[in-house]
């Protein structure tokens, strides 16, 4: 959009662009709608700003009734003298609406990451836990001794060899008691491997 602009006085032209932006402002005051002279007062606002504030040139934004605008003020003086201004205006709302789109994206994506390195890191901690758990039943079991021949997996037998396990390292007299070839010799020797003289005589 291009206007030319008398100051911070009026707007004496517009091409179509600006006119269809903001309605014609360069007709008479008293022929202007209430609410393109309120347009054109911000804008001569602007152009007010811009030369007090000596920032001619370099393109700036403002915002333009929920629109944002970027804007370039070049100063020239016209033939009988006056100080004219061209004012150049890009219209940015739809660059900000993307921008900001990719900000919510680029924000969305940090979380995301974010939850997901959250995950990973209880993963690590859960995987640290087991494995620390998996040592230590490794170095349990080593420990005990191999079955040798009491073969078997029923509950009975099992909470026997539990049994064992727990008397075999005191210094207690143990007395096992049982029918003729139940397996006491097999219980006696799983002791004896068991306990912390092992390596001795029977």
């Amino acid at each position: 959009m291009v206007l030319l602009v008398k100051g911070s006085e009026s707007v004496e032209y517009m091409n179509p662009s600006a006119r269809l932006f903001f309605g014609n402002l360069c007709q008479k005051p008293k022929d202007i709608s209430p609410a393109h002279s309120q347009n054109s007062k911000t804008l001569l606002n602007i152009v007010a700003m811009a030369i007090e504030n000596d920032t001619i040139g370099p393109a700036l934004e403002t915002p333009f009734n929920q629109s944002h605008l970027e804007y370039t003020l070049a100063p020239f003086e016209g033939y009988d003298g006056d100080a004219l201004f061209w004012l150049f205006l890009r219209d940015q709302s739809e660059v900000k609406a993307q921008f900001e789109e990719l900000s919510l994206f680029h924000n969305s994506i940090e979380t995301i990451l974010s939850h997901k390195i959250h995950e990973l890191k209880e993963s690590e901690k859960m995987r640290r836990t087991l494995s620390s758990e998996l040592n230590s039943l490794k170095e349990h079991l080593k420990e005990r001794p191999e079955e040798g021949k009491m073969v078997g997996s029923s509950r009975a037998l099992t909470e026997l060899r539990d049994m064992v396990f727990q008397v075999a390292k005191s210094d207690a007299t143990i007395l096992i008691t049982g029918e003729s070839g139940t397996g006491k010799e097999l219980v006696a020797n799983l002791i004896r491997e068991s306990s912390g003289r092992n390596e001795k005589p029977f």
